[in-house]
């Protein structure tokens, strides 16, 4: 991830895993218990970046819009979980 001169972050990480990158923070979709969750052009960018790294991400949909769980290939069962990863600075060429 670089800024317009360039300038930037690198993640890299063992076992591979997930990352987003938004200009809100989370707080701004899901303000917790009053749950007006918001969609991304609801919601004002802000001027910072919100960079999550999670291991894995549980799967969102299912197979009917009524509260099914998940595929059993989509679902994290409660257990340890062990992931790494490294932040670097990063210099590209604009």
């Amino acid at each position: 991830m670089t800024n317009d001169a360039g300038k930037g972050l690198m993640i890299t990480g063992k076992p591979t895993f997930c990352t987003s990158a938004l200009n809100n923070a989370m707080e701004d979709f899901d303000d917790g218990e009053k749950k007006d969750q918001q969609h991304i052009n609801d919601i004002t960018p802000r001027d910072f970046v919100e960079w999550c790294i999670d291991y894995k991400q549980m799967g969102v949909g299912d197979d009917n819009s009524w509260g099914a769980r998940p595929l059993d290939k989509y679902t994290l069962y409660p257990g340890a979980y062990k992931y790494e990863f490294v932040i670097m600075p990063v210099r590209t060429i604009p």
